[in-house]
């Protein structure tokens, strides 16, 4: 039993550090110009010909050896990748380690799969240490993105032969729609008391204070903005208009829906309810997101709940 799970064991490290190794466009002219000089060197007899092209095929073999040697003993310590918005350029990074006594020159690595174009930078590893590769996504597809396998290769020394070994991974991450449209306040959105029964109000207005709010703070006056929450005490000492904000024991929440966007086209209505999605988190406003093809989150706020309304709209 043991000698069975042992061998197991020693068959899956195999087949995880396995190299395959092929000639480079470069290495097949390399190749195919060595035999061309042997050809001549026999047909006339020229030593220095001779001698030439031994020190290829020598230069040729040693370079076989070296490229795949370059890629053994190199494993992925750690993998991660951040979601972000269409049409940015994802990044993420890749913890090498190095396992044996020996440096590593141009590790490269790539992302196997049909939708993501990745570009990566080179890395050299010094004997029995660990580097971060970093890598580039580029992200003009919106959606949820699974990767399985990753690629290692290199082209170490010269570029002869190219080896390269893969990877299994069992990762995923977002690529939003970007944020796109008219604001709140331009959209002019209602904000709902969250208690059942009351009035709603405007986006861009303030609610009245009452005897049982409390001043939080000002903010600058934007266009739409009620001008009887002006702090004019403020605008005559120093001619800025500032708006008063409160603490209320009244909560108040925006619901989002997508049959509030202007758009007709479902891409461009995603972008829209990004940007709404986004300036209610930057404004701390509890909020709804509806849309037609998922179900709907309900009122909340935080940077959970603006995670999960932005895979939710990635998959819409």
């Amino acid at each position: 039993m043991l000698a069975s799970k042992l061998s197991d064991r020693l068959k899956a490290l195999e087949k995880r550090d396995k190299v395959y190794i092929v000639p480079t466009k470069q290495g097949i002219v390399f190749l195919a110009t060595s035999f061309a000089l042997l050809a001549i060197g026999l047909t006339y007899v020229n030593n220095l010909i001779l001698i030439i092209t031994f020190i290829n095929f020598t230069l040729f073999l040693i370079n076989l050896f070296v490229t795949n040697f370059n890629l053994k003993g190199i494993d992925i310590a750690e993998f991660s990748i951040e979601s972000d918005f269409q049409g940015r350029m994802i990044a993420g990074h890749c913890l090498l380690t190095n396992t044996t006594s020996h440096p590593k020159s141009n590790i490269r690595m790539k992302i196997e799969h049909d939708n993501l174009k990745s570009k990566a930078v080179s890395v050299h590893l010094k004997p029995r240490t660990q580097s971060a590769l970093p890598i580039f996504i580029e992200s003009n597809q919106r959606g949820k993105y699974k990767i399985e396998h990753l690629l290692l290769y290199t082209t170490f020394p010269l570029a002869l032969f190219r080896s390269w070994k893969r990877v299994t991974l069992n990762t995923s991450f977002y690529v939003y729609p970007r944020p796109f449209g008219p604001s709140l306040a331009e959209a002019r959105l209602k904000i709902h008391p969250i208690e059942e029964g009351e009035e709603q109000l405007d986006h861009h207005m303030q609610k009245e204070s009452s005897s049982s709010d409390e001043f939080k703070e000002h903010r600058n006056f934007t266009e739409g903005d009620s001008y009887k929450f002006v702090d004019w005490k403020v605008y005559a000492r120093r001619e800025v208009k500032l708006i008063k904000t409160f603490h209320s024991d009244q909560g108040f929440g925006l619901e989002i829906s997508i049959d509030q966007c202007p758009q007709h086209d479902h891409e461009d209505r995603l972008s829209q309810l990004v940007k709404w999605v986004l300036e209610s988190h930057q404004e701390n406003y509890t909020w709804s997101l509806t849309t037609n093809h998922n179900r709907p989150l309900p009122m909340a706020k935080g940077e959970e709940h603006l995670r999960k309304a932005l895979e939710l709209l990635a998959i819409s």
